[in-house]
């Protein structure tokens, strides 16, 4: 996964993957998490950042697609 163009895609920051980053357990600077994802970093605690920053994106894209489809049903029954 391209994070940082799933980031662009879904109008989020680099502030907003932080915050979501230290929900997780992981304290990191702008300037590291913009090293990891540029690829300029891949150390062993890169790639376990980096995979964690791919599941958010995840579980982000997975809740806007559910919250779609609530809100279709929802738009439905109001018919």
């Amino acid at each position: 996964m391209d994070i940082s163009k799933f980031l662009d895609a879904h109008k989020l920051t680099g502030q907003w993957l932080i915050a979501q980053l230290r929900m997780v357990g992981y304290e990191i600077s702008s300037s590291f998490l913009s090293r990891i994802l540029s690829g300029e970093r891949n150390s062993d605690y890169a790639q376990e950042v980096r995979a964690a920053a791919a599941n958010i994106c995840r579980r982000y894209e997975k809740s806007m697609d559910e919250r779609s489809a609530n809100d279709a049903k929802a738009i439905q029954n109001d018919r």
